[in-house]
């Protein structure tokens, strides 16, 4: 996903520097389908792990293929595509809204002109990839040892998984579309708070022209919820089904709580996007009431005497009147009634399938 990824630049992405890296910015322009780099990353290490390596397992050592041992390990290479997808999603999408909802043309506020500031660097994506990398290797050098790792696995699935598929793969598509959600859901609203743009009180959504960075704040959340029930899946379906038997026995409080910090995170983070904007539409809101009021005072003779106000007849003062209905009409939040419940649908299905399931197993 490059230069050829509609024209988008991914110089704050970790995965956009492992693609270019990697030659798959060639790869895909010299493809006759228009499909991104970015897919193509994701597929080749789902590909190598779960076509070739598990294959080899299954053919020339006494390991079965992961998807005979626990056919919900699939939700694994699942995870991995859908991250893929959300990180193309947020970084196009984001930029398109700021583009559809023509940001710097409505805000005397905005100190810049490109996307900059509306996700976070690559220098902290780094960061924290080299963090868990550290983590990851403390845990297979420190924890479980390499011997003993490489005497499960082998020698070449060892230097498969440690060295190729979970450091250059899995863990910079994980690290971005952690960081990528967290742009949308926190930096990118903070900063349209910032730039303070004028609600398009004539949109005919009566949204005040906020309805690009809904559409795009309820998206991510849905492929964040997409992800937790692939987590789900994965973590009890095989106590729930009986298949899998390299899957855990049983279903504990320790697995139900992870999955219920994951799901609260995703609800604080939603919960704080819609929060912002729907703070800033109705401060403006409220700015230009309190304007119109005043021009309104200001073009009558004695506006606290109704008896005495003309208003009829006075094209100013119906001119005034009718801005002030417009005004009005405009909702405070950036998405319909009917995404709302949606968007509140969603968030309460994972928890509740979460319950439900730890009470089944």
């Amino acid at each position: 996903m490059g230069a050829t990824d509609e024209g988008v630049e991914n110089t704050q992405l970790l995965t956009g520097i492992f693609v270019d890296w990697f030659g798959f910015d060639s790869l895909s322009t010299r493809l006759p389908l228009n499909i991104s780099a970015l897919y193509l990353y994701s597929t080749t290490f789902v590909l190598l792990d779960f076509g070739l390596i598990n294959t080899y397992f299954h053919v020339f050592t006494e390991r079965s293929h992961g998807f005979i041992q626990n056919p919900f390990s699939l939700a694994i290479p699942a995870a991995v595509l859908l991250a893929a997808i959300g990180i193309r999603y947020m970084t196009v999408n984001y930029r398109r809204a700021l583009d559809q909802m023509s940001l710097w043309e409505r805000s005397d506020h905005a100190a810049q002109t490109n996307y900059t500031g509306f996700t976070i660097s690559l220098r902290t994506r780094t960061a924290l990839y080299v963090a868990i990398l550290g983590m990851y290797f403390i845990y297979i050098f420190g924890i479980i040892g390499i011997s003993s790792y490489v005497e499960t696995f082998g020698v070449v699935s060892t230097v498969a998984f440690a060295g190729v598929i979970y450091p250059l793969g899995y863990v910079p598509i994980a690290v971005d579309f952690l960081i990528q959600f967290i742009s949308v859901q926190f930096v990118l609203p903070r900063q349209i708070t910032k730039t303070r743009p004028t609600p398009a009180f004539l949109d005919p959504r009566d949204l005040g022209g906020f309805y690009p960075i809904g559409e795009v704040l309820k998206r991510t959340y849905y492929i964040y919820t997409a992800g937790l029930l692939l987590a789900l899946c994965y973590i009890y379906g095989p106590t729930i089904t009986g298949l899998g038997t390299a899957a855990v026995s049983r279903v504990g409080a320790p697995e139900a709580g992870f999955f219920t910090i994951l799901w609260t995170f995703g609800l604080v983070a939603v919960g704080s996007s819609m929060f912002r904007v729907h703070r800033l539409m109705v401060n403006e809101k409220k700015s230009h009431l309190s304007q119109l009021e005043q021009q309104l005072y200001d073009v009558v003779d004695n506006p606290y005497d109704i008896s005495s106000v003309e208003l009829h007849d006075n094209p100013e003062v119906e001119q005034i009147q009718r801005r002030i209905e417009q005004v009005w009409t405009m909702r405070e939040y950036p998405t319909s009634m009917n995404t709302s419940i949606q968007l509140l649908v969603s968030i309460l299905i994972p928890e509740i399938i979460n319950l439900l399931l730890q009470s089944l197993s």
